[in-house]
């Protein structure tokens, strides 16, 4: 199904165009794969694309499943149900088209590795890694520079692996204190010079707010060492604590680690800086963040809850949601970002893009056709890269006649300054 939605040129721009040069009003595709079930949160990657298809994770009461499609995102079919109860786990690809997905399980971790030989049906590498670093929430990011992928665990470890599934390092980036606080929910990103990025939704000892604090920490040389967003050295593990010497992404004031549920959804570096949306809320006294900071001197240079009267927002479309997601083209640092989300004003799927690394965002598209009971949709995730024939897609979830189920969505992005100059 298609939704229609105009986006608005940056000033002293011309009109954007999709990518098939074509301008607005830009399409937003929307697909029910027939997946009963859910996409769980927005903090990794559960869609991708590469040349041999697209590809979602999601669950169904407990198990995990492998969707494919082979036409461009019109249809899809399961191609692998794992056995094991878990949450959908995070998924990435390489130059030869495999698929790689990671998850915590009892024992620790395992790491699966599909190929096109097979059509993706089985995996053709298997690894359990033994430790004290499984639990149900967990992050992957590939460095293709390395050679490597890097796993994030709820217990605060960040484990080194090669595409062939050798463990390469293990350690323990994050420390509880027993009377504080301790990790959560884990986010990593690669960049396009080889920057891993981790940032960690803490939650304090007696669950009072479920989630408090917000922390970043980086390397440089393939999570060998790690610092703080402005370069200082950290000894590792470091503290989730409110006096950590990791980055701060929450406020200062102590406010929203006292009073508000604050959690993290989504982060995005790019360009010299790095993007984050996460809300800190508590009934009628939520607060909307976006902010930006500058990724080498960890200055905090955006916030949309002061800057911008509590609003993430472009013309028509606002974001109020605890779920959604950015995305941008790897290949084209100065290019558009985009942040997909839930309009609170039409309660569905919709896109700001900005044109000038987060300083203003404007309208992009707007779902208006729904397949889903209203008001329902949820845990909203994209690619954090746009696919290679220029999309944004993504996945989430909505309930259909009061059953939860799983959609793929996806809609042409702008085309990049280096096609637009040939």
């Amino acid at each position: 199904m298609a939704a229609l939605c105009g986006a608005a040129a940056a000033p002293g721009q011309h009109p954007p165009k999709n990518i098939a040069g074509e301008e607005t009003p830009v399409k937003i595709e929307i697909v029910d794969p027939a997946a009963v079930g859910g996409t769980f949160h927005s903090h990794n990657q559960k869609v991708l694309r590469n040349g041999g298809g697209t590809f979602l994770t999601y669950n169904e009461k407990g198990h995990w499943y492998l969707l494919r499609s082979a036409d461009g995102g019109r249809t899809f079919e399961t191609v692998y149900r794992s056995a094991e109860r878990t949450a959908p786990p995070p998924i990435e690809t390489d130059s030869e088209d495999r698929v790689y997905l990671a998850y915590g399980v009892a024992e620790g971790v395992k790491f699966l590795r599909f190929s096109p030989a097979n059509g993706y049906t089985s995996p053709d590498m298997t690894k359990v890694y033994q430790g004290s670093f499984g639990g149900g929430k967990f992050a992957m990011a590939y460095d293709p520079g390395r050679g490597q992928f890097y796993y994030a665990s709820r217990g605060g470890y960040v484990l080194t692996i090669d595409k062939a599934g050798h463990l390469l390092r293990t350690q323990r980036v994050w420390q509880r204190d027993p009377k504080d606080t301790g990790p959560q929910y884990p986010h990593l990103f690669v960049d396009a010079d080889g920057t891993l990025h981790h940032a960690m939704t803490m939650t304090p000892s007696d669950n009072k707010p479920w989630y408090d604090l917000i922390r970043y920490v980086k390397s440089t040389d393939g999570a060998a060492n790690w610092q703080a967003m402005n370069g200082s050295a950290l000894s590792i593990p470091t503290s989730c604590g409110v006096k950590g010497p990791s980055t701060l992404i929450t406020l200062p004031d102590g406010g929203e680690s006292t009073l508000y549920n604050t959690w993290l959804c989504n982060m995005h570096p790019k360009a010299g800086k790095v993007h984050f949306y996460y809300r800190a809320g508590v009934p009628g006294a939520d607060r909307i963040h976006y902010m930006r900071f500058d990724a080498r001197t960890g200055k905090r240079e955006i916030d949309s809850w002061t800057d911008r009267n509590n609003e993430f927002k472009g013309e028509t479309i606002s974001f109020a949601s605890l779920f959604g997601a950015f995305a941008s083209d790897p290949e084209d640092p100065a290019g558009p970002l985009y942040f997909v989300s839930l309009d609170k004003n039409s309660r569905n799927l919709a896109a700001l893009v900005s044109f000038d690394s987060g300083s203003t965002w404007q309208d992009y598209a707007r779902a208006t056709v729904e397949l889903w009971d209203r008001g329902t949709v949820s845990r909203v995730g994209c690619s954090v890269r746009l696919t290679p024939d220029g999309k944004v897609i993504g996945s989430f979830k909505a309930t259909k006649g009061g059953i939860q189920q799983v959609f793929y969505f996806q809609f042409p992005a702008l085309l990049p300054k280096r096609a637009l100059a040939r």
